[in-house]
């Protein structure tokens, strides 16, 4: 008889799942004396004993978490088959190793087509597991590149042990309503509990999905939680029988990998389709965005969506952060901007094409709006264009100042602001608003499309003069050690000198020791004044 020693994390539903599957296989065999490891350091002195009463045969391990347990997997000869890790975690392994896995590219891709399938929610996010394990990541990046080519984009939540906090100030910058894909049920618990801190209603406001299908966590949650289901005793079998015939010799029959696909998705209290009110602001804006120039007015948006006025306000008042009225006046000043700043056309004739009828009305309206004649914004961009070398805006590599905040801006922007301060506040609309007026400038350099450095330039005036303030220089970690940081602010420097800026400033925490060094050997100058931050929550 063999002495097989199992590794499983027995508190977790899925590992107990998986031991029914060794077992039925045991059962059937009857050929195994079972040894239970309750934890990785008894698992190390397994695999690393030379005593031959205490070594065992083989051994079959859940995902090992610590490097010593992974370092003594790799220097034993013992047969070991882990569950849950990839080849590529322990490459020093050439024999008597097998692996079993879950389909991670497949259960994230069922995450997005099953959110699809709900109805069209204004964000998506995932939510990764607080370790940050390789199963993890690619449920994630399958979510969003699933999500991706279905024309919508994925917001990752990278999480820590301790994240209480930080996951309700995520949920509750994320446009509404909202669908959050969790990398396994202990984290859709914990995003519940985290939307409840928040104030906000599950599945309303954020439709939420787990992955395991835990009875003891989905059906104790509140609402309970939708999840789906993956082959934990399918697994466990699998890992049975793939030892058996390395401890037996018969591996070269046998596959090295084996991925287990998913069973489904049980469905609960956590997702429901989206609401009718969310459908008909999306169409209520669609038709905004597109008859705004035509001189359109609220009532002409309820006779198309052949719906009251009332009603339509106040779905307007629970959905968006702005009226119908001023939605439609908005979209009319983007397209002023947009004429101003890659045509010829007359100033006048801007404002008639864009569906204003009193030119002298609209123009006072630019002006408070902007804080600057629609004269002078169209001197600064041709200005800035031409200074910053921004034609190109979409080139890798290349400085571009954003003129508006698509969803996938968004998104990076929002990877972004969390990789430099996880207290960051990001709120896309205030943002969109204050680029409008012209206070706030951003500028971006890109990677394939996707925005990986920024930095955000602040411009005001107060009786003292002008003022203008650099913040939140922050370079994607990934793309780190490049030299993008110095090309982005000599960039946006120049943009400035374009824009006739004569004094700019910035603040820098000192741990941050690398971006000191850059803005010292830009030639930003260290001032000797204090600064002082007061919590307006706490007075």
């Amino acid at each position: 008889m063999k002495t097989i020693a199992i590794h499983l994390r027995l508190e977790t539903a899925s590992h107990r799942k998986r031991m029914m599957g060794i077992f039925r296989h045991v059962g059937a065999s009857n050929a195994w004396d079972v040894r239970i490891i309750p934890n990785e350091d008894i698992l190390c002195k397994q695999l690393l004993t030379e005593n031959p009463d205490e070594r065992p045969d083989g051994i079959i391990s859940g995902i090992p978490y610590s490097k010593q347990a992974l370092s003594a997997i790799s220097a034993s000869g013992i047969p070991f088959v882990g569950i849950g890790m990839t080849e590529s975690e322990l490459s020093a392994r050439s024999s008597k190793c097998g692996f079993v896995l879950n389909d991670n590219e497949g259960i994230g891709r069922s995450a997005a087509e099953y959110f699809l399938s709900l109805g069209d929610f204004r964000s998506y996010a995932f939510v990764s597991d607080t370790r940050g394990r390789n199963w993890s990541l690619l449920r994630g990046e399958s979510f969003a590149a699933a999500l991706k080519s279905a024309g919508r984009c994925c917001i990752t939540y990278r999480s820590s042990e301790q994240d209480a906090a930080t996951l309700s100030e995520f949920l509750a910058k994320l446009p509404k309503p909202a669908a959050i894909f969790a990398a396994w049920d202990g984290r859709g618990a914990d995003v519940i509990h985290a939307a409840h801190k928040a104030r906000l209603q599950v599945p309303d406001d954020v439709s939420i999905l787990g992955v395991d299908d835990d009875d003891l966590i989905c059906e104790h949650t509140v609402p309970t939680l939708t999840s789906i289901r993956t082959d934990a005793e399918g697994m466990g079998e699998h890992a049975a029988r793939m030892l058996d015939a390395l401890v037996n010799g018969n591996a070269r029959n046998h596959p090295r990998n084996i991925k287990c696909p998913i069973l489904g998705i049980t469905e609960r209290g956590s997702t429901h389709p989206t609401s009718p009110a969310s459908s008909l602001i999306k169409r209520a804006v669609s038709f905004i965005s597109s008859e705004a120039v035509n001189g359109i007015t609220p009532d002409d948006v309820a006779r198309h969506l052949k719906i009251s006025r009332r009603l339509l306000d106040l779905r307007f008042k629970q959905y968006e952060s702005r009226s119908v009225a001023e939605s439609i006046t908005d979209r009319k000043l983007e397209s002023v901007k947009q004429l101003l700043a890659n045509s010829e056309v007359q100033i006048k004739d801007a404002f008639r094409r864009s569906g204003f009828g009193n030119v002298a009305y609209a123009t006072k309206l630019f002006r408070e709006t902007f804080g600057i004649t629609p004269e002078n914004w169209r001197r600064e961009q041709r200005a800035a264009m031409s200074g910053a070398a921004a034609s190109a805006p979409r080139r890798s590599g290349q400085l571009e100042r954003l003129s508006d905040i698509s969803n996938a801006d968004a998104a990076s922007l929002l990877e972004l602001s969390m990789q430099l301060s996880d207290e960051s506040a990001f709120d896309v609309e205030s943002l969109r608003r204050s680029m409008q007026r012209g206070t706030t400038s951003i500028f971006v350099m890109r990677h394939k499309a996707r925005i990986i450095a920024s930095v955000s330039v602040a411009c005001f005036a107060t009786p003292t003069g002008n003022h203008c303030r650099i913040e939140d220089v922050v370079v994607d970690e990934r793309h780190r050690g490049k030299g993008l940081g110095r090309k982005l602010m000599t960039k946006a420097i120049e943009a400035l000198r374009a824009m006739n800026v004569k004094h700019v400033e910035l603040t820098s925490r000192p741990s941050r020791t690398v971006a000191n060094e850059l803005y010292r050997s830009l030639g930003f100058k260290l001032r000797k004044t204090n600064v002082y931050g007061f919590e307006l929550k706490d007075a």
